[in-house]
């Protein structure tokens, strides 16, 4: 893996290491609370991608106490002139759109923080957490507001953006990511 300041790299295989548990919506139909609290994994992700069709993701990294990732997932569930919220709009367009809570006051997250973040936010796309001791998401793709875009047919890194810790808007990493995919999509 290579990258710099915490982060993987662009052109980096994104590791299959990655395993969460939350809400999966990829038709993005719904407040992500309202679906199975499941476990979901990059393997997941993949597999998603493939039995779809879509050929991008955007994997979204917060953390509950960072202006910056409030931002993001306020952006996520705002809503578009066509009534579905901006998060929801990159899966209706054919993307892959996975808000990861990865530490919540620099610590494992409960579900409960899940919960609080998705509510507060009205996110309507897969929205999990890491709730591994070891922290695993942020030890493996970094600190929190930076949103990488993965090309689900090889996995690889085509993006990343470094968001700011504090709102910068449409600087952080959720408004940058997805105006990102909007443009892969041709949307």
């Amino acid at each position: 893996m290579a990258g710099q300041n915490g982060s993987l790299a662009e052109g980096c295989v994104i590791p299959n290491t990655l395993s969460w548990m939350g809400y999966v919506d990829n038709a993005a139909d719904g407040l992500a609370t309202s679906k199975p609290y499941v476990s979901y994994s990059l393997l997941d992700l993949y597999n998603d991608g493939h039995a779809s069709g879509k050929k991008y993701a955007m994997v979204n990294i917060a953390e509950f106490v960072c202006p910056g990732c409030a931002n993001s997932a306020t952006d996520m569930g705002t809503a578009t002139d066509a009534g579905v919220t901006e998060g929801a709009s990159v899966d209706q367009a054919g993307g892959i759109l996975v808000e990861v809570l990865e530490t919540a006051y620099f610590g494992v997250p409960t579900k409960a923080d899940l919960d609080s973040w998705a509510n507060k936010y009205s996110l309507t796309n897969t929205t999990v957490t890491d709730l591994s001791s070891s922290l695993t998401t942020y030890n493996t793709l970094g600190h929190r507001d930076q949103a990488y875009i993965i090309d689900l047919a090889t996995m690889k890194i085509l993006k990343v953006f470094t968001g700011s810790f504090a709102n910068s808007g449409n600087a952080n990493s959720g408004p940058s990511g997805m105006a990102y995919m909007h443009m892969l999509l041709g949307k």
